[in-house]
């Protein structure tokens, strides 16, 4: 075994593993899939890189890493199976997690809030699982989180991580990587401004890793950018990232204040542990399917009640305007609230057949012109909005926070009849929403 490259291990059988495809590899690894004979199942083999196999500092990180991950027990830890050594190669056996990385989802495009949040707080729970037991992975980024066909985030590769209370070590390693090609490529952009400078750290490194990660699901970019890497070091170091901005949605206040608090550049001023943060993305989450409700409220609405009538219903698809939702309660911090309602809606009633929906652009124009001095809730604006843009239908709407609840109505006006219909709705929690019609 001892030097055989990476390629020849492919239908190889290494005690009883039958491997097959080679999944990956770099400068802490190669990893293979392969078949646990004895128990009938798939798993991820971890292999030290080709020439390194009787290397006792790469042996040493293959072991600490094997260990360190062993202790975890969580839904979002990918499991460690066991140890192995056969002959020169020392090797991981691992749970197999099918799916596709998240930096390879963020190839084809940025993610919307929710989910975003949604992986956020998976990791965030992955990680307060690793900190608990005094373990810091060092090396969060979207290369190294397995996103599932369920919808579960898998926190890959502790090749890096290092248990805490050994600042001194910490102060070593970090040199030593910054100054040996490959190691950090690709990694540093992840980097809290301690782990560059070579000082002690702790956990909060990975909270800043984590932070990034979540400025990139939403800006589709990082957010320290440079053509070399001590550009980059440089912006973490002194630059502030651009605010989240997305052209398509508006981007909840909220979110924006837990990323930029993620990355603050002093630790003390960060998330002081990952299950802080997790809280913080745990409630947005839930303010955010209040959005996704009302949506589904219009959508579950019979199709009937969309049908024009009369000798033009043939004529093709209908246009209807999707007003911004008013803050009854005015509270300036809840104002994203009735944007984010109003683009969710509009972007889910695209699929429904037979339907047109005005663009948000077009609509804001148009209010410049028509809503000065008048509500925009108002029964006459909609109807007069409705006339000027051709809309069959105009929804609008209003919200209002309760205690921890909010309410929601839902107007539909038909324009040619003035006729409108009310749906309220309050939410409860993420799973408990009801709804009354009038």
């Amino acid at each position: 075994m001892s030097g055989m490259p990476p390629a020849s291990l492919t239908g190889k059988q290494i005690l009883h593993y039958r491997l097959s495809d080679r999944l990956g590899g770099g400068g802490m690894g190669e990893v293979y899939l392969a078949e646990d004979t004895r128990l009938g199942r798939q798993v991820a083999l971890k292999f030290l890189p080709s020439g390194t196999e009787r290397d006792q500092e790469s042996r040493a990180l293959l072991v600490r890493e094997a260990r360190a991950a062993s202790l975890l027990r969580s839904p979002n830890i990918a499991v460690t199976y066991d140890l192995l050594e056969d002959g020169d190669a020392l090797f991981i056996a691992m749970e197999y997690v099918e799916g596709e990385t998240l930096a390879a989802r963020l190839a084809r495009g940025p993610l919307k809030a929710r989910e975003a949040v949604d992986i956020g707080q998976q990791v965030a729970d992955a990680l307060d699982e690793a900190h608990g037991h005094g373990i810091i992975h060092r090396d969060v980024k979207s290369a190294n989180l397995m996103l599932t066909r369920r919808g579960l985030v898998k926190v890959l590769d502790f090749g890096l991580a290092r248990f805490e209370d050994r600042g001194e070590a910490f102060h070593r390693e970090t040199a030593l990587q910054l100054t040996s090609p490959g190691l950090v490529r690709g990694t540093i952009s992840y980097m809290a401004p301690e782990q560059l400078l070579g000082t002690t750290f702790d956990h909060r490194v990975d909270i800043f890793a984590l932070g990034v990660v979540l400025y990139e699901m939403i800006a589709g970019r990082l957010p320290f950018l440079g053509e070399t890497l001590p550009e980059i070091t440089d912006r973490i170091l002194h630059a502030e990232p651009d605010g989240l901005v997305r052209s398509d949605y508006v981007v909840p206040p909220e979110l924006d204040a837990i990323v930029r608090k993620a990355l603050q550049k002093t630790p003390d001023f960060r998330y002081q542990s990952a299950r802080e943060m997790y809280v913080d993305l745990h409630q947005l989450a839930r303010r955010l399917d209040t959005v996704d409700t009302t949506s589904q409220v219009l959508l579950r609405t019979p199709a009937a009640a969309f049908a024009p009538v009369g000798p033009e219903a043939a004529q093709g698809e209908r246009l209807i305007a999707i007003m911004t939702f008013a803050n009854v309660t005015r509270e300036t911090g809840d104002d994203w609230i009735g944007e984010g309602i109003a683009e969710t809606v509009t972007s889910d009633l695209k699929n429904v057949g037979g339907l047109s929906v005005v663009g948000r652009t077009q609509i804001f124009e148009l209010l410049k012109h028509l809503a000065a001095g008048r509500d925009a809730s108002d029964h006459r604006l909609a109807i007069d909005i409705g006339r000027r843009l051709g809309a069959w239908w105009v929804v609008t709407g209003a919200y209002q926070r309760l205690g921890p609840r909010i309410r929601i109505t839902v107007q539909v006006t038909e324009v040619l009849t003035a006729s409108r219909s009310t749906a309220r709705l309050t939410t409860f929690s993420r799973s408990r929403i009801a709804s009354s019609s009038s």
